[in-house]
């Protein structure tokens, strides 16, 4: 496992989907890791594959290929889970895994660089996407983790959290 510290808004963790390269802040990153046993949630949106352990605590798994709407793949040979801090829209901090096809490198990404989706004539979902810019002669698409979820969304009734285990 990886463990990623960061005092700098200007350093983005990249990784890719399918064809497309993204990027979330490490200053919402706590380690990258490899995926490890999985345990099925039921009755949890799709794109909530289930949960694992994060150092002797359960955090909910995200499938971010199946978030954003993006073709399944079942070649997870290079996939990676990326441990996220995020805060909900209810404000509240927690501790989540984002299963991404490959993680690539620390990028340095001056802020001022990364444009308004908007403002570039590009009708993408603003709830979780914060910008996008030129990286590398690639375009990166800005992820921001914070507001994605709600606590409820990401949070097992404590009956189904002692059912599964």
């Amino acid at each position: 496992m990886l463990e990623i510290t960061n005092n700098n808004d200007s350093e983005f963790l990249k990784f890719s989907l399918h064809n497309g390269e993204y990027a979330i802040s490490t200053r919402n990153i706590k380690a990258v890791s490899e995926i490890s046993s999985i345990t099925h949630i039921p009755d949890k949106p799709n794109y909530i594959k289930g949960c694992m352990d994060f150092n002797g605590t359960d955090i909910p798994l995200i499938d971010f290929r199946r978030l954003f709407g993006i073709i399944e793949s079942d070649d997870l040979i290079e996939s990676k889970v990326i441990i996220i801090e995020s805060k909900t829209r209810d404000k509240k901090t927690m501790i989540l895994g984002a299963i991404v096809d490959k993680v690539k490198e620390i990028a340095n990404i001056p802020l001022n660089q990364i444009e308004s989706t908007t403002l570039m004539g590009l009708n993408l979902r603003s709830d979780f996407i914060k910008g996008i810019c030129e990286c590398n002669r690639s375009l990166l698409l800005i992820i921001d983790v914070n507001d994605l979820f709600s606590a409820d969304e990401l949070t097992l009734p404590d009956r189904e959290r002692n059912d599964i285990r």
